[in-house]
Order: structure tokens, then C-alpha cells, then sequence
């Protein structure tokens, strides 16, 4: 696009090509940030323009939460689906058509590639930040091939560091779609604040990194034998500088991770254990609280084969999970006790990514109605369900108690893979 013909005007035009730099700066300062990156690619004049804005690193407006999904198996390019203007755009990601990703922050996404190998990225801007390999979890004893050139690795299942091995060989896909479960990183790549925790399987464990880091530091020689897994979501607070940690049986630990000496100090403090078809999420809110949030969801199927609403084959049985409930309650960790909560002029947004409380104010129309949670894909630890049959998506409605689903609200088509599923992710060029 370089001219703009006014017929009206007896067929004279303008050049949006010759604006002056401020001019273009400015404009771009007012778009959503998947905008700006599109409006580099509109002249040589505004490709310039694109590449001064980054270099000044001008902050953009506040930046409404997106969906980043995959729309085929095979593609090498993520769909980004903006609720707010109804665009769609696609993200080129590198050479890891067999990985896939789990998590953002920060504009960052936690990635991994066909080996299962994990590393951050940033999808509009493509810069990449190394972690270290997954070989250097501390129960991933071995890397080796099976018969057929794949990649397959040996974890150690035993929950008592003091035995054993008791080892099982696991797949590079497995091991993508099953051993990283959640992850909270603390501030963007490239900062000496940025640490990453992973909560990973095969006892919901947790361990953490710095980017460019040689190997995970395991966080379970700081904890007792019974504390050391079953955790259920993590979430940094910038308010404290702290991780926080809940376990599925529902106490809550405190990871302060900035020193040379991390340490994870547990809360006496125990809330309550939650059931198996439950998600439960920490929240923190912009004044500092944490927020509990319980996701009730059902597992629900008929004794015949066939595609599911969402498009999936479930084999011999037609598999649905559909979210049931959304409990949210404001903790007070000074007194020990918490309440209730409507989320009123907050949005929420769940899944498997940091959940975040944003305040509708902020928020385009399509995404600020009151009282409600935006939820992608994520139920928990069941791993009696398989994963292609987990889209369950869409808008709960916390005075109607009722989610409408997610076809008919957003047109994604996302790929029926796990690890591919719809996640939330706010964009940045940073």
C-alpha cells in the first residue's frame, strides 16, 4: 500500500509512504502490537519506520490478551487470533514443526522442539532465549533411539530420592505433551530477573532456570519427602519478587529464587485439597493478594466413535470436557483466611498459561464484559483423558453460572494435538 486515490477529489491521491517519521512513530504507538508488526510490511518507508520503533523501543498502548494456536498438524506457522479487532494473523515459528508450546509471559512463549527440548521464544519478533535441555531434569536419567530413529528417554517414576531408579522409557512426543505441565517466569529474557519455573512431571515436581543456564536446579532438596510434588500452579508476584506455589493439596509454598541460594519456604497455612476433576489456579491481583481460582470441569462421552464438537476423533469412544464451574476467593495470607469473590470489574483469562486479573477498563468491548473468565484449554493432571479430546474453551458467565464455547464465539480452528491447544498469550515486541 502506497497511495491512496481520492476519486472525489477529481482522482488525486495521497502518499502514505512520504509521511514523516514522528507521524508514523505515533500511529504505531496506537495499534495493538500484531498491527504494528504488519504495518512494517506496508513500504519501504514504514518497514523503516517499524525497525525505529522497536530500536527506541517505544511502549505500545496496553495490549488486550490474544489466542496463539495451531491451526494445522503440520504447519510451521501459529495462528494469533485477536478477540479485540477480530484479526487473525500467522506467526512463522522456527524449524520445530514436531514441537510445540505450553505457556507465555511477558510476550514470551515456552516453547519446545521435536526432541522435547525446551526454550522461550518471542513469536512476533522471533528472538529466542536458550534453557537448558531436558536431559538435565533430574528425572530424565538417559537420551537414546528406538528401533525406528526416535528419540526416547528414561524417567525415573520413584518418589523416593533415596531408592532406585525405577525407570520407564518415554517418547520425545510424550515427554512434550506430558512431562511440562505449567510454567512462571519472572520477567522478559534478557534480564538478570528472569527465571523460569517449571512445574513437570512425573510427580508434579519443580525445578527452575535462568535462560542460557546448563542445567534445571531441582527444588525438591529443599522440601521434605511429602512436600517435594504434587503441585498444581505456580505464579510470580511483582510485588514481593516471589514465586508462589499451590499444591493439589492445597497448601501454599513461597520460592524466593533471586539469590544464590534459593530457598522455598513453605505456608503452614492449608487451604483445602481439591478434587480430581478440579483446576485450581493462584492469581495475583494488581494490589498484591493472591487470588484462588477453582475451575470444576466434566469428563463426558458416548459408546460410539465419531468426530467431537470440536472437531476431534476420539476413537472408540466420543469424548467431551466441558467446564462445570469457576469459584474465585481473595486470600488473605496475614489472617489465614479467604472470601468469596465476583470478579466485577476484572477479567479473568485461564488455561494452561500464567492466569491473569486484568481490569475491564483496559479492555476492548469484545473482551470487558463484568463478571466473566476467559478460558482456553487446561484440565489439570488427568491423565486418564486423553489429550486430543481436551478443547474446552470459551467466556464463563459468572452470573448465569453457563460457558458459551468457544466456536461460537471466536472462528479458531485450532489442530487437534495437545500440545497445540488455544493459549492465552498478551503480545509484545520486547
Amino acid at each position: 500500500m502506497t497511495m491512496e486515490t481520492d476519486a472525489a477529489a477529481g482522482g488525486s491521491g495521497r502518499d502514505w509512504s512520504a509521511l514523516p517519521l514522528d507521524i508514523l512513530l505515533i500511529s504505531m504507538s496506537c495499534m495493538e502490537v500484531p498491527d504494528v508488526v504488519h504495518s512494517g510490511a506496508v513500504c519501504t518507508s514504514w518497514r523503516s519506520a517499524y525497525g525505529a520503533f522497536r530500536a527506541l523501543r517505544l511502549p505500545t498502548p496496553r495490549q488486550p490478551p490474544c489466542l496463539l494456536y495451531y491451526a494445522a498438524r503440520t504447519s510451521p506457522a501459529a495462528t494469533l487470533y485477536s478477540p479485540s479487532t477480530n484479526a487473525t494473523f500467522r506467526v512463522p515459528l522456527p524449524e520445530d514443526r514436531g514441537g510445540g508450546f505450553l505457556a507465555s509471559a511477558h510476550g514470551w512463549l515456552f516453547a519446545t522442539d521435536a526432541a522435547a527440548n525446551p526454550y522461550l521464544i518471542n513469536p512476533l519478533t522471533g528472538a529466542r532465549a536458550a534453557l537448558p535441555p531436558i536431559t538435565t531434569l533430574e528425572r530424565v536419567k538417559s537420551r537414546s533411539t528406538d528401533a525406528d530413529g526416535g528419540v526416547v528417554y528414561d524417567v525415573d517414576f520413584n518418589r523416593i530420592s533415596a531408592a532406585p531408579p525405577a525407570t520407564q522409557r518415554v517418547t520425545a512426543r510424550r515427554a512434550r505433551d506430558w512431562m511440562y505441565r505449567q510454567v512462571s517466569i519472572s520477567g522478559r529474557p534478557g534480564g538478570a530477573a528472569c527465571v523460569v519455573l517449571l512445574l513437570h512431571m512425573p510427580h508434579q515436581e519443580l525445578s527452575f532456570a535462568r535462560p542460557g543456564d546448563a542445567r534445571w536446579t531441582s527444588l525438591s532438596g529443599g522440601l521434605s519427602q511429602l512436600d517435594r510434588g504434587l503441585y498444581s500452579s505456580t505464579v510470580y508476584s511483582d510485588r514481593d519478587g516471589l514465586f508462589y506455589a499451590l499444591r493439589a493439596t492445597g497448601s501454599v509454598h513461597k520460592l524466593d529464587l533471586s539469590g544464590p541460594s534459593p530457598a522455598a519456604r513453605p505456608y503452614t497455612w492449608t487451604l483445602r485439597s481439591f478434587a480430581s476433576k478440579c483446576t485450581g489456579y493462584l492469581v495475583p491481583m494488581p494490589c498484591g493478594t493472591l487470588l484462588l481460582v477453582t475451575r470444576v470441569w466434566g469428563r463426558y462421552g458416548e459408546p460410539r466413535s465419531g468426530i467431537c464438537r470440536s472437531g476431534t476423533y476420539c476413537g472408540e469412544v466420543h469424548k467431551c470436557v466441558v467446564t462445570e464451574g469457576v469459584q474465585v476467593e481473595k486470600m488473605d495470607m496475614e489472617r489465614r483466611r479467604f472470601e468469596r469473590l465476583a470478579p466485577g470489574d476484572h477479567a479473568l483469562f485461564l488455561g494452561s498459561s500464567s492466569a491473569q486479573y486484568l481490569p475491564v477498563e483496559f479492555l476492548p468491548p469484545s473482551l470487558s464484559k463484568r463478571n466473566c473468565a476467559y478460558l482456553a484449554d487446561d484440565v489439570g493432571y488427568d491423565t486418564f483423558l486423553s489429550p486430543i479430546s481436551r478443547h474446552d474453551a470459551g467466556v464463563w458467565d459468572f452470573e448465569s453460572g453457563s460457558m458459551r464455547k468457544y466456536d461460537e464465539l471466536w472462528p479458531l480452528h485450532p489442530c487437534p494435538d495437545s500440545s497445540r491447544s488455544p493459549i492465552w498469550i498478551t503480545p509484545s515486541l520486547h
